[in-house]
């Protein structure tokens, strides 16, 4: 709501972007999981029949790291600053600010130098193949960086939000 009136605030382009985003992020993340569950339950029927899925383990563990880092970009659309009550409260509206730029400032830098490592760390990967599925090892690392550049969005969009608070 805006303060000044009992209009609702519109989202910006920005804010939009971020819970779009979060919104395709977890659907993503209930398609990987249903594979994961899917790909498993064949590696066991299969077992039993006599016939070993040998990609079945590389894929499941590649799609529960990338569940892992996009899980992480929804985790932190959700919760927000958990520990901002306890420290930002004390210190009255104008502390409980700073904390809140300062959080989102620490953790802008770190999203972003995830993403500038999970690039070059991608890129450099190229070269090198998975074992069992012999796919280029950067299709799986490129989770890294695109998780990393979703967390930069919703900082973003988290500290323009945070020009509304007061």
């Amino acid at each position: 709501m805006n303060p000044s009136s009992n209009r609702p605030v519109k989202p910006s382009l920005l804010q939009q972007l971020s819970l779009w985003l979060d919104r395709i992020v977890e659907i993503l993340l209930l398609v990987m999981g249903i594979v994961i569950g899917c790909v498993l339950f064949a590696q066991v029927l299969f077992r039993f029949l006599g016939h070993s899925l040998g990609w079945s383990e590389e894929l499941s563990r590649q799609l529960l790291v990338a569940i892992t880092f996009l899980g992480g970009s929804s985790a932190y659309k959700k919760a927000g600053f958990i520990g901002l009550k306890g420290i930002g409260e004390r210190l009255g509206a104008g502390g409980r600010r700073a904390v809140l730029w300062l959080l989102q400032g620490l953790s802008f830098a770190c999203f972003g130098l995830i993403a500038w490592f999970g690039c070059w760390y991608t890129i450099k990967a190229w070269e090198q193949t998975s074992t069992a599925l012999e796919i280029p090892m950067s299709i799986p690392y490129a989770v890294i960086p695109l998780s990393a550049f979703i967390m930069l969005i919703h900082v973003l969009a988290d500290m323009q939000h945070g020009n509304d608070i007061p």
